[in-house]
Formats: structure tokens, sequence, C-alpha cells
């Protein structure tokens, strides 16, 4: 259904949004608005408006809030099944927008497209215990009654289809973007501000999870070759999880680098972009992705990466970046070196990253996205 000015109405299932943002919601908020600067008509259905730069929202109940862990988690599924495709139909919409596969419902009242980030509790059930049965049994359900189902990377497609068993033309990859706070303007600055707040300066930079396939550990050992070649700390950023955390100062310590080891808790989005721009490099040996949003982000920021050649993340970054083996701690060590002794080579990689950079953005992906919602609002 669309509006009197011709917009497609789209209930978006947006409960993945929260004061502090996971990387999911990072996306989710970007995406709706971007969709709506792309000519479409959001209907926001969320418990958290704070980053949607005043898009009217549907407001639903705080329950879902991923930040109340298991049960907001749980809570989140459920409204999902039993609520949302009843509201969406009442809101008038015309294809409701499942931003997560967590938000898809399995009896949709609408043409349903559902996006599809990665298929990680697939390939590392321990990690996701809670969402494991449910990329099991539920998820093939609701990708199956989608009207469309979108994946933001080859590598998620593939995913799609091997595990899913979902055909393949079913599925369009639509990729992710980059927010315009992410540049190198600015950069003496943010070193300063670094320095200032956190004691930090000439540092190698990690942002994401603790969680293992990340490779946080595998990164340390790697830091720790490199440790006499290169200069600064290694920052790792994105949360203290005290289940992975012990564990990995406990390497640093093993490996007589604890003092060069600098763990950051949780970086809120406004503060971020001077934490890449401050850094000599950055550093993501992660053994799987769906996408790889760190990666543009640093890439965006004007510094040199080294990152994983496996799943997502050589899709997003092409040739530039450092891309190595992440079981191959030496070939990390080997690319952190380099960074610092090949001046011509790291310029050249940051040339790259920027432009590189510039061909993702959100105005992009959502005009891909909003092609997909009116041919599925169409259809139904």
């Amino acid at each position: 259904m669309t509006g009197p000015d011709g917009q497609v109405r789209v209930a978006v299932n947006a409960t993945i949004l929260d004061e502090e943002p996971t990387g999911l919601g990072v996306y989710s908020a970007a995406m709706i608005r971007a969709l709506a600067g792309a000519g479409a008509r959001p209907e926001v259905f969320t418990a958290s408006a704070a980053a949607l730069g005043g898009i009217p929202v549907r407001r639903v109940t705080g329950l879902v809030r991923p930040s109340r862990g298991g049960m907001g988690h749980l809570a989140r599924i459920a409204w999902s099944q039993a609520v949302f495709p009843a509201r969406a139909k009442l809101a008038g919409a015309g294809v409701a927008l499942a931003l997560t596969p967590t938000e898809g419902a399995v009896v949709p009242l609408l043409p349903q497209v559902t996006i599809v980030h990665d298929l990680l509790p697939v390939r590392f059930p321990g990690e996701y215990p809670r969402l494991g049965r449910f990329f099991s049994v539920v998820l093939p359900r609701i990708l199956r009654r989608s009207a469309a189902v979108v994946a933001v990377s080859e590598a998620t497609k593939h995913d799609c289809v091997e595990f899913m068993r979902l055909d393949p033309a079913r599925i369009t990859v639509v990729g992710e973007g980059c927010d315009g706070a992410f540049t190198p303007a600015g950069r003496e600055a943010s070193v300063e501000e670094m320095r200032r707040e956190h004691g930090i300066e000439g540092y190698f930079l990690y942002v994401g999870s603790l969680l293992p396939h990340k490779n946080v550990g595998g990164l340390i050992e790697a830091f720790a070759l490199a440790a006499a070649s290169v200069k600064g700390p290694l920052v790792v950023a994105g949360g203290r999880d005290e289940r992975f955390l012990p564990a990995l100062r406990a390497t640093s310590v093993a490996l007589g680098i604890s003092d060069r080891v600098r763990f950051l808790d949780y970086v809120s989005r406004d503060r971020l972009p001077a934490l890449y721009r401050a850094a000599d490099a950055f550093v993501f040996p992660s053994l799987c992705e769906g996408f790889g949003l760190p990666v543009l982000e640093a890439m965006a920021s004007g510094i040199p990466v080294v990152t994983s050649r496996s799943s997502a993340l050589s899709e997003v970054a092409g040739d530039a970046a450092s891309l190595v083996d992440p079981h191959d701690t030496r070939a990390i060590a080997d690319a952190m070196g380099r960074i610092g002794a090949d001046r011509a080579w790291r310029d050249g990689m940051v040339a790259r990253g920027l432009e590189r950079a510039r061909s993702f953005s959100w105005e992009r992906a959502a005009r891909d996205l909003l092609a997909v919602l009116e041919r599925a609002a169409g259809a139904g």
C-alpha cells in the first residue's frame, strides 16, 4: 500500500534499536534514516528512537530492548511473532521489513522482506547458545515465508543457500553503508583527544566484540610477534565482556605484553570516529563476518587496514587492505610491521581505502532495498 504521495508504506520492525546500539542497531538506524530519504514511508515500531533523527515511531514495550540481555532477546522474538504482524497490518502498510532475522515473523500478515546479516549462530553454535535453535528451526520457516530475502554480502547469500536451502534467485544482495562522520578530517585533534582521555597514541586498533570467532586472542599473539618492530599499544575497543576478557588478559600477560594491550569498554557512536582516525592502523583478523562494517569505517577514516581474506571481509575490502590468513599469526604480525616500515605501501593502501569506502553509501543501499520492498509490496 502506498500513501497519497505515492510513497510505499513500510512497517519496520526495529526492536533491535537501543540507547547504546550494537552493530545491528547501528545498521538498522542508518537504514531507516536512509529509507526515509530515498522515498519510502517507514512506519517504525521500536522502543528506542534515539538514533532516528526525529523520524516518527510507534512505541512498543521496553521489554524488547537488547540491553535487557537474554530476557530482552526472548521478549523481542515473542513480540515479533505474536504482536508485530497484526500491528503492521493495522498501520496500513503495504510491506513489512524485518531488519534482522530475529525480527522476522513465521506467519506474516503482509508481504515480508527479511534481512540476513550473517549465519554465525549456525557456523559457531557454541558462541550463541540462545540463538542456535532459533537459527536452525525457526529462521528457515521465516525465510521460506518471506516474499524476499536480502543478504548484506555475497558471502551471506552463499550461506543462506548452503545452510537455509534457499533458492538463490530469491535472495538479493544489498550491502551496507558508511556514516559520513568517519573521515580523516580532524586527525590531529583526534590524536590529542585520545592522548588526553585514554593515554594512548600511535596505536593499532581493533573494534568489535570479544567473541571467539573474532580472533582477538590470535590478534594479541600476532601483536606479541610484531611488538619489537612496532610502536605504541594495541587497543581493543568494544566492550569488556567478562566471559572472555580474563583469558585474553592472561594471554597478554603470558606473552609479556600486558603493558602494551589496552582494553576499552563500550565506545559511544559519537566518540568512535575520533578513535579510528587517531589510530596508526586497524587490524581485524576475524574468522568469519557477514559484512564487516568496522573495516569500512576504518578505511573511510583514512587509516590502513589489515583484515582477513575469509568470508565477506575480502569482499568489502577489495584491494584496499592487507588481506591475511586469520589463522596465521605470523602473517598478521608481518602485515602490522610493514605498515610502519613501508611508507609508500601504507600510503597507497590508505588512498585505495578512502576510494573504496566512498563506493559504499547508505543512500545507495536504501535505494537498492527500496526496490526490493516495492517489488514485494506489488507482488502482495
